[in-house]
């Protein structure tokens, strides 16, 4: 039996020792394509760090833009939809484990993240230059995908009858993972 523990509110680095603490082929991490987000890190680099000791994963897209009040994170758009390197990360955990399994988060839900807040802020481990630069690079297209409508704005996700919207999304998240899958 394997248990995984879910990559959400903590940095690559800080899951990676985790795992290696805890010192245990049957400990490893799901990976959530996305929360990468919540800690102000790229979604792919935060992949290819922890990839060797991911043993499940939610893949989900997303996006992340600057507001009044800090940062919205659009939890879950369409596979291909938002700004995660949804291919880029796969091809990451392919080469780790061959045999991972890929599961598909369905997730539509909106979160604020205090961006602008100080307590917020001291609670990060220190980032490099690069890393800060590739999340900001993820506000902006993250700003252009939800002008553009390629992800949808608060007001239409709350207007949503889920009954109604989420079988032609999953449907389009297996056909995404579907064509990811037969890439490799």
């Amino acid at each position: 039996m394997l248990v995984s523990i879910h990559t959400a509110f903590f940095t690559a680095e800080e899951h990676r020792r985790l795992v290696e603490e805890a010192d245990s082929p049957h400990v490893g991490l799901c990976l959530d394509t996305a929360n990468a987000f919540l800690v102000l890190e790229d979604p792919t680099d935060f992949a290819t760090t922890v990839a060797p000791w991911v043993n499940a994963t939610h893949l989900k897209d997303s996006a992340v833009y600057l507001t009044e009040n800090g940062m919205d994170w659009m939890g879950g758009t369409v596979l291909g939809g938002g700004t995660v390197d949804i291919p880029t990360i796969v091809a990451a955990l392919h080469d780790a484990n061959p045999n991972i399994n890929l599961t598909v988060e369905e997730h539509w839900g909106r979160s604020h993240v205090p961006a602008y807040d100080t307590a917020f802020l001291d609670s990060l481990p220190p980032a490099s230059a690069a890393t800060r630069a590739k999340f900001l690079r993820h506000l902006r297209r993250g700003r252009e995908a939800l002008d553009s409508g390629r992800v949808p704005s608060k007001a239409t996700t709350d207007a949503w009858v889920l009954a109604a919207v989420l079988p032609e999304r999953a449907r389009a998240n297996a056909e995404y993972a579907k064509a990811l899958r037969d890439g490799l």
